[in-house]
Formats: C-alpha cells, sequence, structure tokens
C-alpha cells in the first residue's frame, strides 16, 4: 500500500487560505499539525498565534510568538503583534518592552511609533510621548493620527478639532471618526456640526449603536425628549446591555416626570464601575429589595459623583422604625454635613473601618425605585428640611457657589464666564462669600480678591455656613442641595436643558419649595440667567433695604462686556431689551449698532447708530463707526462725511485719521489720503500703520517709499511668511554669485503670480542657485521652469540656503519703481504641453468663442464681498450665440453647480486639481472674463486675452480711471462707475463680446 505524502507548503496555503476565509479553527488545526511535524516552523507558528488572536486566546498566541522569535528574532512585525496583546491585557511594561524592540530593527514605523507613544500617555509618561509623536510628526508633517494625539496630550482643543477632520479626510468611511467629532461638538455645545457628523456616522454604519445613543443625547439636550426616548431605545437593540445607554434614557423618563419608567432604568447605573469599597459591601451583604427589615440592620450607602445624596435622604425617615437599625455610609465631603442626621444610628465615611454585621445593603439612589416612587405619589414631593445648626444673623449675605464638576458629559453647558458672575456682586452692595474655598483656583482666587468675595480658609460644616446666610446664588451642584434641604432660599443658576432632578420647569422644582430655578432659554445664554438674578435682587433688595449701584451704568458695562468678548448676537439682543428700559441712554444704541456691524448687518448698524448720534450728536466714536457701515455698504459719501467729522471732533486721533485716509484715496484723492495717513503715523508709530500708509504709496505710484514701507507687512503676526520660522538672514540685496537663496510664496495666489515674473531678473544678475517654496496649488505649474533649482511645497523641509526672501519683496530688491518696468518681454506662465494637449482635445470641436470666466474669490480676501459679482451676470452672456462658456471656479457651492447645469454651461474648475490644470485649460480658450482674482492673474501672466472686471474701489495695483492694466498687456479693465453697480459693467461686456464676434 503506498504511502500518503504529506505536502507541508500545500497544507500551508490551505491553512491560510482557512484563515482568510473565516475558518479559524480548521486553519489553527493546520497550523498545529505543521509545527508537530517540525515543518515550515517560523510560517506555522506566526499563523498559529494569529488564529489564536482571532479566537481571543490572548496567552496562546502570546506562547506561539515567543516560540517564533526564538526561531527568527529579526522580524519587527512579530514584536509588535507581541506588544499588541500585551496591551490589550493592560500589561503595559511588556508591551513597551517589546515596541521598542521591533522599533530598533524598523526604527520609521510610524504606526510603532504611534502605538508606543499611546503606551506612554496611557502611563502619563507624557514627555515620552510627545518625543515619539513630533519624531512621527518631522518624518511625515501632514500626518493627521500623530497631529490629533498630540493635540489630545497637550489638551489643545482647536488642533484636536483641525486634526481629527484631517484623519476624516483621510479616512472619509470611518465612523469611529466620525464620532470623535461629534463627541468634540458636542462638549463645546456646537449642535449643528455634531448632528452632521453623527448622521455621517449612522450613514456608514446603520448599526453603529454608539452614534445613534449620541444621537439620543443630542435631541435631550435640545428638549426633544421623544425624539431622544426612540434614539436610546433604537441603540438598546443593538446593545441592551450597555448600562450608559440604559442610565440616560432613564434621565430622560425622570426629567419628564416618568418616575414609574425611568427608577427602574435607573438601576441599570450599579452595573457601571464602582469604587472598591462598594464593590466589596455588595460583595459580602445582600442587596435590599423591599424585604422586611424587623430587627434588621441595613447599610445604605451613597454614590459618588452618582447622583444627588441630599435629594433621598428624605426617605430614610420612612424606612426608620424602632426595631431597624440604619447605618449611612457617604463621601467624607459629605459627612461633616449630614452626621448629625437624626433617621440613622450611625454615619459613617469611606475612610472608616466599616465594621458590624449587616443584614442588607443598599444605595440610596435605590430607595425611589424600591419604594415605587412615582408621579401621583405625595411621597415623591415629600418636604425635607436637614437640621440648622445656627439662627439667622442680621447680616445682609450672599453666597455664591459655581463650582461645577468638570468632567460630566458636555461640561461645556454648564460653564460660564466669571466675569459674567461679577456682574451680580456689582449689582447690590451686600457681603458675598464664596462657598467652595477648597476647590479654588489661583484665577478664582484673584478674581474673588478683585470683586471683594469672601474665601473662608475652609468650609468644616456647610449647613452652618449657609445657615448664616440670607440668600445662596449658586450653580447646580451639592451646594444646592445642601441650601435649599435647610430651607435657606436658593437660586440655582442652570442650563438650557438641566439635570433630570431640576425637571424641566422654568422655574421650580418639586423636590425643594425653598429652590428657585433661573434658567437659559437657550443654549449657552448664561447672560439672560444673570440679567434674571440681577432684576430679582434688584425686587429683593426693595424688600430688605440693600444698597443698589445705578443699574443703567451696570448694563452699560454689561453691553461692553459682551462686545469686548465678540458675543455680537448676545450684545445686539440684551441692547435691545435695555433701550426698552432706557430709551434715552445712547449706550446701547451704540453697542447695539456695533454688535450689528460685528453680525455683517450694517443696515441694522447704520439704524442703531444714527439713534445713538441722535441722543449724543458730538460723539466722534459713533461718527467712526457710522462712516465705517456706510463705507461697507459703498456709501462713500456719507462715510467721507462721518469720517470727516470724526477727525473734526478727534484731530488727533490716529484710527479718525485713518479711515478718513482710506476714504478719501478710494474717492480719488491720493495725495490728500498720504497726507492724512502721515499724520496718523506721527501720532502712532505703529507696524499697522506703516502697512496701511504703504498701499496709500503704491496706489498713488510712489513705488520706491511704496515697497520699502510694504516691508512692514512681514512684521504683522498674522502674515503667512512668518510661519515658516527661517534661522537665515533675510537677503539685502548684496551679491548672490555662488550663494543660495530660499524665495518663498506670500499671501494670496494671485500676489504671487504677479510677482513671479521678478523671480528670473535674479538669475539674470546673478550666478546664484534658486530655492522656490509654494502652496500645493503652484507646485507642479512651477517646477517646469529651468530657472528654478528646485521647487518645494510650502509644507515640506527647507533646504539649506545662505538667504531667504518673501517673493514680492524682489520688487523692492530690483528697483522696480516705474511702470514701464511691470510688464514682462513675454508670457512668462506657460502651461505644460501634455496637459495643454489634452485640454485641446476637450475644446477642439468647440466652433464658437471659447471664454472661460470666474465670478468670485477667495473667501478670506479683505474686500471679497466688493470684488464678486453675480453668476447670474454670467448666465446672461449666454444670450449670445456665437460665444460658449466655461466655469473655471474652484469650490462652488451645490446651488451654483445646478445653475451652471441648467444654463449648459461646463464646470472646468470641478476637473481642475490644481493650477497646472487651470493654466493648461486657460490656454485653450479665446477670452478670459474675471473679477480680480487668482484666475485674472494667471491668464495675464500667460497673455491671455483677460477682461478684468473691477469694483468700484479697487487695490493699488489696479490703478483708476486707467482701461489697461500697467501689469498685463492682454488684460483690459472693466470698472463699475457707480459703487456696487456691475449692471453697467457687463453692459459694457456684452457690448464687447458682439464687437469681438464681428471681428472673429
Amino acid at each position: 500500500m503506498a504511502s500518503i505524502i504529506f505536502d507541508e507548503n500545500e497544507t500551508l496555503d490551505n491553512a491560510n487560505k482557512l484563515y482568510f476565509s473565516g475558518k479559524i479553527t480548521e486553519a489553527l488545526q493546520l497550523a498545529t499539525e505543521l509545527i508537530e511535524r517540525d515543518a515550515l516552523l517560523e510560517k506555522s507558528y506566526r499563523l498559529q498565534s494569529a488564529c489564536y488572536f482571532k479566537l481571543q486566546q490572548y496567552d496562546e498566541s502570546k506562547k506561539a510568538l515567543h516560540e517564533l522569535l526564538k526561531i527568527n528574532n529579526k522580524v519587527a512585525d512579530d514584536y509588535f503583534n507581541l506588544a499588541h496583546i500585551y496591551v490589550l491585557q493592560g500589561q503595559l511594561d511588556l508591551a513597551e518592552k517589546e515596541y521598542e524592540k521591533g522599533i530598533a530593527i524598523t526604527p520609521k514605523n510610524i504606526n510603532a511609533l504611534l502605538a508606543l507613544s499611546e503606551i506612554y500617555t496611557k502611563k502619563n509618561e507624557k514627555d515620552k510621548a510627545i518625543a515619539l509623536l513630533q519624531q512621527v510628526l518631522t518624518r511625515s508633517p501632514e500626518h493627521a493620527e500623530a497631529q490629533y494625539k498630540l493635540a489630545i496630550i497637550q489638551n489643545n482643543q482647536e488642533a484636536i478639532v483641525a486634526s481629527l477632520k484631517k484623519v476624516a479626510k483621510q479616512k472619509p468611511l470611518d465612523a469611529d471618526v466620525k464620532l470623535l467629532l461629534a463627541n468634540r461638538y458636542l462638549n463645546n455645545a456646537d449642535f449643528n456640526k455634531a448632528v452632521y457628523y453623527i448622521n455621517q456616522a449612522i450613514a456608514i454604519n446603520p448599526n453603529f449603536y454608539s452614534a445613534i445613543f449620541l444621537a439620543g443625547l443630542h435631541s435631550h439636550y435640545v428638549k426633544k425628549w421623544n425624539e431622544a426616548t426612540n434614539h436610546y431605545c433604537n441603540a438598546l437593540r443593538l446593545a441592551l446591555d450597555n448600562p450608559n445607554l440604559q442610565l440616560e434614557l432613564a434621565k430622560n423618563y425622570l426629567i419628564q416626570g416618568k418616575y414609574d419608567l425611568g427608577w427602574q432604568a435607573f438601576e441599570w447605573r450599579r452595573k457601571l464601575p464602582q469604587p472598591s469599597y462598594i464593590n466589596s459591601l455588595l460583595n459580602d451583604y445582600i442587596y435590599w429589595r423591599g424585604q422586611s427589615l424587623k430587627n434588621k440592620h441595613l447599610l445604605i450607602y451613597s454614590e459618588p459623583n452618582n447622583g444627588p445624596t441630599f435629594l433621598f435622604l428624605r426617605y430614610l425617615a420612612d424606612i426608620k422604625q424602632k426595631d431597624v437599625k440604619i447605618t449611612l455610609l457617604v463621601t467624607p465631603e459629605e459627612i461633616a454635613t449630614i452626621k448629625n442626621f437624626s433617621p440613622v444610628d450611625h454615619v459613617i465615611s469611606e475612610h472608616e473601618n466599616i465594621s458590624g454585621k449587616f443584614d442588607y445593603v443598599v444605595s440610596l439612589l435605590s430607595i425611589p425605585d424600591i419604594k415605587h416612587l412615582e408621579s401621583g405619589n405625595a411621597s415623591l414631593r415629600k418636604e425635607f428640611q436637614l437640621p440648622p445648626l445656627l439662627a439667622s444673623t442680621t447680616y445682609k449675605k450672599i453666597g455664591l457657589s459655581w463650582y461645577q464638576e468638570k468632567n460630566t458629559l458636555f461640561a461645556k453647558i454648564n460653564e460660564f464666564d466669571l466675569d459674567v458672575l461679577a456682574d451680580i456682586v456689582k449689582s447690590i452692595n451686600a457681603e458675598y462669600v464664596c462657598l467652595h474655598p477648597e476647590k479654588l483656583n489661583a484665577t478664582e482666587l484673584e478674581w474673588c480678591k478683585k470683586n471683594n468675595i469672601i474665601v473662608p480658609n475652609n468650609i468644616d460644616n456647610q449647613i452652618s455656613v449657609i445657615n448664616a446666610l440670607d440668600l445662596v446664588i449658586t450653580a447646580d451642584n451639592q451646594i444646592a442641595h445642601v441650601a435649599a434641604s435647610i430651607d435657606k432660599p436658593t437660586w440655582v443658576m442652570t442650563s438650557f436643558v438641566s439635570n433630570w432632578y431640576l425637571g424641566s420647569q422654568e422655574q421650580k422644582t418639586i423636590w425643594y419649595p425653598a429652590m428657585r430655578l433661573f434658567r437659559q432659554r437657550k443654549i449657552n445664554d448664561w447672560l439672560f440667567v444673570i440679567r434674571n438674578i440681577i432684576s430679582s435682587l434688584y425686587s429683593h433688595a426693595a424688600l430688605t433695604g440693600y444698597k443698589l449701584e445705578q443699574s443703567e451704568s451696570i448694563q452699560v458695562k454689561q453691553a461692553k462686556a459682551l462686545y469686548d468678548k465678540g458675543q455680537f448676537l448676545d450684545c445686539l439682543n440684551f441692547c435691545r431689551d435695555c433701550i426698552q428700559q432706557y430709551p434715552k441712554q445712547a449706550a446701547f444704541s451704540f453697542f447695539a449698532g456695533i454688535a450689528a456691524t460685528g453680525l455683517n448687518n450694517h443696515e441694522l448698524a447704520i439704524s442703531s447708530l444714527l439713534n445713538a448720534e441722535r441722543l449724543d450728536n458730538n460723539n466722534a466714536d459713533i461718527c467712526t463707526n457710522l462712516g465705517t457701515s456706510y463705507y461697507r455698504l459703498n456709501i462713500t459719501d456719507k462715510a467721507l462725511y462721518y469720517f470727516d467729522r470724526a477727525v473734526a471732533l478727534k484731530p488727533n486721533d490716529p484710527e479718525c485719521l485713518k479711515n478718513l485716509a482710506i476714504t478719501c484715496f478710494e474717492l480719488g484723492f491720493p495725495e490728500k489720503s498720504i497726507a492724512l495717513y502721515k499724520k496718523a503715523l506721527s501720532l502712532k508709530d505703529s507696524i499697522e500703520n506703516h502697512f496701511g500708509y504703504s498701499l496709500q504709496l503704491l496706489g498713488a505710484g510712489h513705488y520706491e517709499e511704496g515697497w520699502r514701507e510694504y516691508e512692514y507687512r512681514l512684521k504683522m503676526s498674522q502674515h503667512n511668511y512668518n510661519s515658516l520660522k527661517i534661522n537665515t538672514p533675510l537677503w539685502d540685496g548684496s551679491n548672490l554669485n555662488g550663494k543660495t537663496i530660499f524665495i518663498a510664496s506670500e499671501q494670496g495666489l494671485g500676489d504671487n503670480i504677479q510677482f513671479f515674473r521678478f523671480l528670473f531678473l535674479l538669475k539674470q544678475n546673478y550666478d546664484c542657485t534658486i530655492i522656490f517654496g509654494c502652496s500645493s496649488n503652484l507646485l507642479r505649474l512651477v517646477k517646469q521652469y529651468s530657472d528654478l533649482d528646485h521647487v518645494i511645497c510650502e509644507n515640506d523641509l527647507i533646504p539649506k540656503h545662505d538667504y531667504h526672501l518673501p517673493i514680492i519683496s524682489l520688487a523692492m530688491h530690483f528697483k522696480i519703481y516705474h511702470e514701464s518696468q511691470f510688464m514682462a518681454d513675454k508670457p512668462y506662465i506657460i502651461p505644460h504641453p501634455i496637459l495643454a494637449n489634452y485640454w485641446k482635445q476637450i475644446l477642439i470641436n468647440t466652433k464658437m468663442i471659447k471664454v472661460g470666466f470666474c465670478w468670485s474669490g477667495s473667501p478670506q480676501h479683505i474686500n471679497n464681498l466688493r470684488r464678486n459679482c453675480n453668476l447670474f451676470d454670467f448666465i446672461k452672456l449666454m444670450q449670445n450665440k456665437n460665444i460658449k462658456l466655461y466655469s473655471l471656479q474652484k469650490d462652488i457651492n451645490e446651488d451654483e453647480k445646478e445653475l451652471l447645469k441648467a444654463a449648459n454651461i461646463d464646470d472646468f474648475g470641478a476637473l481642475f486639481d490644481d493650477l497646472a490644470d487651470t493654466t493648461a485649460a486657460i490656454s485653450q480658450l479665446d477670452l478670459v472674463i474675471s473679477i480680480d482674482s487668482a484666475i485674472a492673474h494667471l491668464a495675464g501672466a500667460m497673455g491671455k486675452k483677460t477682461w478684468l472686471l473691477l469694483p468700484y474701489y479697487t487695490e493699488w495695483r489696479h490703478p483708476r480711471n486707467r482701461e489697461f492694466s500697467p501689469w498685463y498687456s492682454s488684460i483690459k479693465f472693466y470698472q463699475q462707475s457707480i459703487p456696487g453697480d456691475w449692471r453697467s459693467v457687463f453692459q459694457q461686456v456684452e457690448s464687447d463680446l458682439v464687437k469681438l464676434v464681428g471681428k472673429t
């Protein structure tokens, strides 16, 4: 009988096929058989380890890896796999060692560096984690996950969101990343963005219960209770045993007063991780569920950070009988306050030795469920008071507490600025006492000192301190419960949706008669809360004889504070209310006006500021802001009138002089503008004033002094060139022979295209090496120029060089002082031949005149609204049947896409990856019509016939009252004759198109 031949390689292949098809047990059997035959051990152990890992038999998987490493200890991935198992088992020290061994073999393995940094983070070795992440970012500067982890460690909230967005772009189908973003936005109370990412996560994975759960939280926090219930129930169908889900469902029921459902679901909190001392009690004693307590000893414990202890103490009197012994176990923070609570025999703290034999143990928070306390049950609202220890004094004292748990879900919703709270302190001349001195940080201590708030050294017994007060004003915390429990008037500042025990009513809760709620009318509207408290304090003061400050002046300060913080909508609404109360106070109309300006509602700003002017007609600030609003609306004659008045009222105010100077320039009085700017500079020699002065000089054609002053742009913090942080000297115009110079792009794409012409002067004048750094949008286009020795992207590491210079500064160094020097001898931007041929094939069958157009520029441009026109104006040009329009616009919105499609206009912009594509497409067109944008500069630099549409007020590079550009021989100007009037511009364009068609 012939023996069966055992083919080892075939067996291993079969095992691998089984593994990848999901038949893990069968694959493991074959791998083990190979190992027993001592065959292909390295590959067999590797497969065996992988199989055990899939089956979650981690110890067996580790054994296989250890055997594998005895055979071959040169494979980094084997160490990384072993380290990963140690991480899953919580053995971080062992995982760290294995990662280090693997990284020693492959030091550039980014995934391993990230994994090791995560271990350091978990071990709280932040410096080591940061060093590894920086190592990753040195090799891969745009690595979004490394940026995210670094931002998390450094607690940089803006960077966390920015890096998460990058990760989301790199992993568009990763639902976990979408959920992380949603969480971030929910925590910052930015619900619109949160919902956007929640919906994306659910769209990617409809069974993603965490995303559905988060949708429920959002609905809860915008008071859509039924919608929240549906989300929670849908999530529970996918994760029935999830205690966090059940607990949030419970809170949703309880806040609505659905106590029968709420208490039952609330019991799921017991499945959450508990402190060790509670777990030991639950293991040692029977949990009480309502059994007879006759002659029994019951231990009741409070749950730290998991519910209001003081809320449920009221029910202990019902449980306590002559033959029942009760011991109450509380946290150290609670024991001083309730150690003499009469319904219990003994009050102890978790730090004490828990001695004695107990028959049952129960959580204080379980009593409502055991007692079936429902909305119709009178005992639910049973009045309850802790015993007051001191009689009320004759002093007028108000206790303040703003402390809230920082780690609670959506803590941002409950945060408020201490400076807002200061308005309460200023409103009534009383004695204020801080009720949580042990929780104050240095900033809060300084704030208390500044506002004359008494800070006790410590508070051993909250009841004794609170009882001596007349009123307590507090956030929703333990102090609120203690104060209301001893029947002290307690005013609670609460968010739009509060904790469940405060319910959903606007001003009261069923639990405490002495408690009054001051609830937000919308999310984050703490201003409304503070205003209501101040109003109530005035009413209270009228009854008790407190000394009041002038309410009007306090509210003016509040309006200014809101404006200074950039809370323009809150400031506007606040001022509107104040105008009703104080119609003759100009300040409220003034702040309403500048708040409207902050919201870019200039019509409303003018209306409010004119009212302020009526009440105070000699106020330079009112005139200045009126001038600004008229200026933004292109009503220049009115702007000039008010700026002129402001200067008359404040002749030595640099800001007033600057405003007037800019308006004079735009109205065609450049020399007067320069004189005004000179005076402003003499009064305030600032970087911003020098930069503004340079724009007036350049616009007036004084280029020599203009370029020198324009260098001040490099000293401005917001200038993008400063982010490069280059250590080499700035080129001063000295000899560059044998040297290397780094020229960096700056500002917008149009600026770089305009000044690109002067780069070639470097090679003409010096035997030097040129490194050009530009944005990714320009990179492919400029790499084809032989005069540029190296072209790098703006985020790349800069090669070694001797000097550096921003590109616009070339004009100063090459003494470009006259318009005759502007024009290049020939087109200096050329398309790549292959790309040009590609676009030629696309347009080869078009017999009509081919016109590319652009109607909008970069949203970041300061004059973007002025220079933009309307897509409809271009669509009307289609009435000329001899032309064919092509959109060159990038990043258009959905409405614009639909308009182009309906008008049968090809959207070329959607096909462009960068300006290399744009250049190639433009090269095949007959004409480009564009507003002042990078497209216009690009077409002009190519020598392509270009009609440039300009607003009434133009930048310095497009001189007024000219027909053709001094910078580009192929560009013709079409400028508004009246501010904002594009109609006449397009009438001229239509007329010239007819002529062009006739010539063709």
